[in-house]
């Protein structure tokens, strides 16, 4: 076939312009590179779409992990400052030596409440814990007593801590 064989594209003669093959040719290809051409954009700016999706999705997991140590970091600052609020409404003795003993059980519960779960597994408050504890263990408690106010060590009943230390090192008090 020559390129010069005449095509009639509707099948009738004489009726519509008739294109030679070299004619038609042209017509094929030059459609052919503009769809490839608009194809080529369209994947380029799928390329460029999916690279800024891919560029978002990691900034959104950094500020979710961001999010998420912060969020860690004020539960706890919120837990240490209710243990030490709670310290020093018991009048302990340097609150920040004894933050520690709290700070293993210390949790915060769903309506941010702050509880403590102790060495025998039950879980009670944080206040209701740290009075407990301060309550067996004078020692962490300071004297608030007030000079002059009647309470000399002995009291009325003779009873003194003193005397109390000095039998449990096997000391004879002096008389």
């Amino acid at each position: 076939m020559s390129n010069e064989n005449n095509v009639n594209p509707t099948g009738n003669n004489g009726a519509e312009k008739l294109f030679t093959q070299s004619e038609l040719d042209t017509i094929v290809k030059e459609r052919l590179e503009r769809e490839r051409k608009r194809y080529s954009a369209d994947a380029d700016a799928m390329n460029e779409l999916n690279k800024q999706m891919e560029s978002l999705q990691a900034e959104l997991s950094q500020l979710k992990e961001d999010k998420a140590a912060q969020a860690k970091q004020l539960k706890s600052e919120k837990i240490k400052n209710v243990i030490v609020n709670e310290l020093n409404k018991g009048n302990a003795v340097n609150t920040s030596s004894l933050l520690h003993i709290f700070t293993g059980g210390a949790d915060m519960a769903d309506d941010e409440s702050i509880t403590y779960t102790g060495e025998d597994g039950k879980t009670t408050l944080m206040s209701d814990a740290i009075a407990k504890w301060l309550k067996k263990n004078d020692w962490a408690v300071k004297c608030t007593q007030i000079p002059g106010s009647g309470y000399g060590g002995r009291g009325a009943s003779g009873y003194n801590r003193r005397d109390e230390l000095r039998e449990a090192f096997g000391l004879k008090r002096k008389e």
